[in-house]
């Protein structure tokens, strides 16, 4: 017998009214029509196949992947090695596995939102499933989003920019206390966090993330006044959800933050970047002496259990940026997220859609020699939730900087692999060679302006090979 029953992901399929109440609004909103939730089982393929006809109708949105975790869902460890099929329908998704009768899915995923929709049973044959995915050949996908680190000032180098075409701004602006400052003035309260995004505005860019942070050394070290600066954080991501700001980038670097050894190695045609050399670091302790790793874990684990709710609440998806270069221990400091599996566990530990990453190619390109693999591995958790596009050539302990089109990796399969997992957020060109001779001011920005060109080059020839189209 051939069975299909759509359900609940909370429970039994018996559940499902419940869940309707709290999600049916929502899935009315996003198809802009009433919705009806039932049950369905049925032994016949063809009413499975009418099913998938029923939801084709509603949009002309529908994409079929073969790999569950490419496309944005996290899967039960003990199906991961079943066949399976997604049904995309806009950002309502359906996913089928085949393979072993009565393997329940219980975690499907609102298309990039929180919502759970439903649980599938399917019993299907592998050429019915074959069948069934040949119904529409064409998967359609939003492009990721370019956005440029720049001051919300109406200059030259912007308008630049915008002509070629970019649309969405990152704040870099420092979210450090200011001394002396009334605390309704400080720079992560909602009336500086409105002024900064209707700057924005005011010059036709949409602020998409904050990389900016406030003080968090005595966070991270578990220093007398933690909760203090932790009670700040929060406060940020409450205004940032108040004023409509999605991501916040956070970073996890005690005292040693960002590390470069030069800012003037040549590149290609006499052009500049930074590089990092571990030889040529200071030797020594710092003057915190050994800080473990295990202490790390601590101290991140703390953070993340009072932050990550709140973000929950105020709609902040929280991105972390790895360590740079990640590498540790450095001088006795332990950098934690510096390798895939410490992010792992960083978002095993506090799980929830908004506990998330900051893909930073660069370094993220040291830890792995397969740089589309890592994408699609948290991509297809649905956790990358921002991207710094760019690119080295080297080793954690000895690289430099590289123009986009120079480094290591191969850019178009790293864009690739963001189209299959379904990533439509933001991407940040970052790290720019230094173009021009000694007494050249690269005051329009060209050092952006290419990366900008060759990323949408990238994007319009990858977005539109056979089987893809966009929105």
């Amino acid at each position: 017998m051939r069975r299909l029953i759509v359900g609940s992901a909370i429970g039994d399929a018996d559940g499902l009214a419940g869940v309707a109440e709290q999600v049916v609004g929502e899935i009315e909103l996003l198809l802009e029509g009433p919705v009806v939730l039932g049950r369905i089982e049925t032994d016949a393929e063809d009413d499975c196949i009418a099913l998938l006809e029923l939801l084709d109708s509603i949009t002309e949105s529908v994409a079929f992947n073969r790999s569950a975790r490419g496309v944005g869902l996290r899967i039960p460890p003990q199906h991961d090695r079943l066949a399976s099929i997604l049904i995309q329908v806009d950002r309502l998704v359906v996913l089928i596995l085949h393979g072993k009768a009565r393997c329940r899915v219980s975690h499907i995923e609102h298309w990039h939102e929180n919502a759970l929709l439903y649980g599938i049973e399917y019993t299907f044959g592998a050429t019915d499933a074959t069948a069934i995915h040949q119904l529409h050949g064409r998967r359609n996908t939003t492009m990721m989003k370019i956005a440029l680190n720049t001051q919300p000032e109406p200059t030259l180098a912007l308008t630049l920019m915008k002509q070629c075409g970019i649309e969405y701004a990152v704040s870099h602006r420092s979210l450090e206390p200011i001394d002396g400052a009334p605390d309704d003035e400080q720079p992560w309260t909602l009336k500086a966090l409105t002024q900064h995004k209707q700057a924005y505005d005011a010059v036709g860019l949409e602020l998409a993330v904050v990389e900016g942070r406030p003080a968090m050394d005595k966070i991270k070290l578990a220093l007398p006044g933690r909760d203090e600066q932790i009670d700040v954080v929060c406060q940020m991501l409450t205004n940032m959800g108040k004023v409509g700001i999605p991501v916040w980038c956070s970073m996890w670097m005690p005292i040693l933050g960002v590390m470069r050894t030069s800012r003037e190695l040549p590149t290609r045609a006499g052009a500049r970047v930074s590089g990092f050399d571990v030889s040529q670091v200071e030797e020594g302790l710092t003057e915190h002496g050994v800080v473990s790793e295990e202490e790390q874990w601590e101290n991140l684990q703390y953070f993340l259990e009072h932050t990550v709710p709140v973000a929950e609440e105020a709609g902040v998806k929280m991105a972390m940026h790895p360590d740079d270069p990640p590498l540790s221990p450095i001088r006795g400091v332990a950098r934690i997220m510096s390798s895939i599996d410490n992010y792992q566990r960083m978002l095993d530990m506090v799980p929830s859609p908004m506990n998330g990453i900051g893909l930073c190619q660069g370094n993220f390109g040291l830890m792995t020699d397969d740089l589309p693999a890592a994408i699609r591995h948290f991509g297809g958790q649905g956790k990358i939730h921002f991207v710094h596009l760019r690119d080295v050539r080297g080793t954690p302990a000895d690289f430099q900087e590289a123009f986009h089109d120079d480094g290591q990796h191969d850019l178009a399969d790293c864009l690739r692999a963001y189209r299959d997992v379904g990533y439509d957020g933001v991407c940040r060109p970052d790290h720019y060679p230094k173009m021009g001779d000694d007494d050249y001011e690269d005051k329009l920005g060209l050092a952006k302006l290419f990366a900008v060109g060759y990323i949408r080059g990238l994007q319009q020839a990858v977005y539109s090979e056979p089987g893809y189209s966009t929105t």
